[in-house]
């Protein structure tokens, strides 16, 4: 399933997605603490997509064959080379030799599995990304649900927006609302949510499903997807960007789709843009509200 790039729901009341949690820089007692990476290149193929990132110190490779919808290389060290018209980097370790080529220009890269000729790409990314650089390219394929993201982030505070891989996903933006920083430079954050940063990511969208022998949903259900497909089809995405789940709710002679995920409150204790702690609760919000 190919990602459409712009959602424009009929007759569909959408309320803002924010997460509820207040700015606050009272830290936890229990948090999580979230590894950094940085992008050095990241190019793409029609076949490949193939990230060079550096991360503890290291300079690693992840491949991501886009036709498999599978990454088949991850954390695999890589050794750089120099040239006078690039930098050539080249996996140190597996079975498949994977090269990559990103010009001297910043713009153009190719990727040569083994033996096989070069296929020319497309370089995403040279360098690490700024956050605008970052919200940039995400606002050319989601202005809508950008667009509504930022409008979550009070103008007091600063929007941060930084390209991810996770292993077997294709590259994706994550969206932090940071507060302002106290006199010792730490703040607190929410995190928004995040969205593809290509068209082609085809386990993003999270369909709404039923639980198993709940009739009645699956009744409201199948009214839905034949009556309000595009509303579906958005209340589905917003929820998606919140990695969440749909479900009903009653809302007088509506009936109201919700998503249910984890809010996320974040703490930068030093002001380096690094999340250092994170905590989580479990909330809902509407995404939609059609006349069933």
């Amino acid at each position: 399933m190919r990602l459409k790039t712009s959602v424009f729901p009929l007759s569909l009341t959408v309320i803002a997605l924010s997460a509820a949690l207040p700015l606050s820089h009272a830290i936890p007692t229990a948090a999580q603490t979230t590894a950094a990476e940085t992008t050095v290149a990241l190019c793409e193929t029609p076949g490949q997509t193939v990230r060079i990132y550096r991360t503890n110190g290291e300079t690693l490779m992840r491949a991501y064959d886009r036709q498999d919808r599978i990454t088949w290389m991850n954390r695999t060290a890589v050794s750089a080379e120099t040239l006078s018209d690039g930098t050539r980097y080249t996996n140190q370790l597996g079975e498949q030799t994977v090269t990559t080529f990103v010009s001297v220009n910043g713009r153009d890269c190719t990727i040569q599995l083994g033996n096989n000729a070069p296929e020319a790409g497309t370089l995403l990314q040279n360098g690490p990304a700024t956050s605008e650089q970052t919200l940039n390219s995400v606002r050319q394929l989601f202005p809508d649900q950008v667009a509504q993201l930022e409008a979550e982030c009070p103008t007091s505070s600063t929007l941060d927006v930084t390209a991810f891989q996770n292993e077997g996903q294709p590259p994706r933006a994550n969206f932090i609302c940071w507060g302002v920083p106290d006199n010792t430079g730490a703040r607190s954050g929410q995190g928004l949510g995040s969205l593809p940063l290509t068209t082609d990511d085809p386990t993003f969208i999270q369909s709404f499903t039923c639980p198993t022998g709940d009739q009645t949903c699956e009744s409201q259900l199948e009214a839905l997807q034949n009556q309000y497909p595009e509303q579906l089809e958005a209340a589905e995405l917003a929820c998606s960007v919140k990695r969440g789940t749909l479900f009903f709710a009653a809302a007088g002679d509506l009936t109201d789709l919700r998503c249910g995920f984890q809010a996320s409150s974040l703490w930068d204790l030093n002001g380096d843009g690094t999340v250092d702690q994170e905590s989580s609760a479990s909330v809902d919000v509407s995404v939609g509200q059609v006349p069933l």
